[in-house]
């Protein structure tokens, strides 16, 4: 199938990857929706010392979505879940690695 010219695929999904890991840790004021996914699933959002499990979880949506973005980059969206990847996963482990001092 083909939309705007370019075709839809798995570097279109790659782009749906990374706005579910943005999701899950965003802050929506009580809390970042990933934090009640992971507490409806009877885990912990956070460690003992204080380490945001949920952003862990996150990469677990961020770097599939930069490799098929990278694989697939002529299809629709995969150059921006590339790059969305890059920037989301930067944030997320600079966040992961300051609350870890």
């Amino acid at each position: 199938m083909e939309l705007l010219g370019k075709k839809l695929g798995w570097g279109t999904f790659a782009f749906l990857l990374v706005a579910m890991g943005l999701w899950m840790v965003l802050d929506f004021g009580d809390g970042s929706a990933g934090d009640a996914l992971v507490s409806a699933m009877g885990l912990r959002p956070y460690a003992q010392g204080g380490l945001h499990y949920t952003a862990c979880y996150s990469l677990v949506f961020i770097i599939p979505a930069f490799l098929l973005g990278q694989k697939y980059r002529s299809q629709l969206l995969a150059r921006a879940a590339m790059f969305g990847a890059v920037a989301v996963g930067f944030g997320v482990i600079v966040s992961i690695f300051a609350l870890a001092l």
